[in-house]
């Protein structure tokens, strides 16, 4: 269950979104947080994700930011892809709250995060548990003692070798990798194949979601996509994900693959990704034919 509806349940705040569908509707949160408040609403909460998990779309945090100030909201930003990835310095940011992985990116251990707080903030509540599952946050959270100092030790140890390597090199590198990947994407597949606009420089993260098929309505297909993934990894070692992703809401569900170019990997390492996915859609499967 995503937090605003765990919100919804247990404290009666209602989530309203916001679509950003092209680089014109960046002033869509704007254009939301005026219709709510004309219709009597009372928005608390700015709530989003940068970089987008599904596209990787680096959404301009300190604009939100000053954007949820302006309307006297709380601003909460969903980084979990940004430390490591990126880099970023958060008094500048102007936010209340960003919470990051201390995995994903950062290359510590799974499990691990660092929740960033504005001084004079309150400690959000971890209280709630998620339905529609095992997944007790709560009690999750009441487990965590002394046992697990290691673990957030070897995080803070990985922080300290990426602050001596530098950030600003780490977070070039990276975006540069990315910028890479994504030349090799549209010279194989086409730019329209590629999900978002992140070739603003600005909007541009570590993240590339495209659809690889040949028959490119079989990105539609998620027993088909999920295949490809599955194939990547067992026949040639590569890890990409399968991410959701719908247009509007009476478009079709669509099911690309979501690559990641993180400080480990080299031009060569996405070359040889390419071919690897080219080889697997060219190629019949035991269980679906591409």
């Amino acid at each position: 269950m995503r937090p605003p509806h765990i919100s919804d349940r247990n404290s009666g705040c209602k989530p309203s979104t916001a679509s950003v569908r092209r680089r014109r509707d960046r002033g869509s949160f704007r254009q939301r947080i005026k219709a709510l408040k004309t219709s009597g609403k009372k928005p608390k909460a700015l709530l989003w994700s940068s970089p987008t998990y599904v596209t990787g779309l680096m959404l301009p945090i300190a604009a939100l930011a000053n954007l949820a100030r302006e309307h006297e909201m709380l601003s909460i930003c969903d980084a979990a892809h940004l430390l490591g990835m990126v880099e970023f310095d958060f008094n500048a940011l102007n936010l209340d709250y960003l919470v990051t992985s201390g995995s994903k990116w950062q290359a510590g251990a799974n499990g691990t995060g660092i929740l960033l707080m504005r001084r004079g903030q309150a400690a959000p509540s971890m209280v709630y548990k998620v339905t529609g599952g095992d997944q007790d946050v709560a009690s999750a959270l009441s487990k965590i003692s002394s046992s697990k100092l290691p673990t957030f030790q070897a995080l803070a140890n990985s922080c300290d070798v990426y602050s001596e390597i530098g950030r600003s090199k780490i977070s070039g590198y990276t975006l540069s990798l990315a910028a890479y990947f994504r030349k090799l994407v549209a010279s194989q597949w086409g730019s329209d194949r590629i999900y978002g606009f992140s070739e603003t420089s600005e909007l541009s993260s570590g993240l590339l979601t495209f659809n690889p098929f040949t028959n490119p309505i079989d990105v539609q297909n998620e027993g088909k996509a999920r295949e490809v993934v599955a194939r990547l990894r067992s026949e040639h070692g590569y890890t990409a994900r399968v991410v959701r992703f719908q247009r509007d809401s009476s478009s079709a569900v669509e099911w690309p693959l979501r690559v990641s170019t993180p400080l480990w990997l080299s031009p060569p390492d996405l070359d040889a990704f390419v071919k690897a996915a080219q080889a697997v859609i060219s190629t019949k499967a035991t269980s679906q034919v591409f």
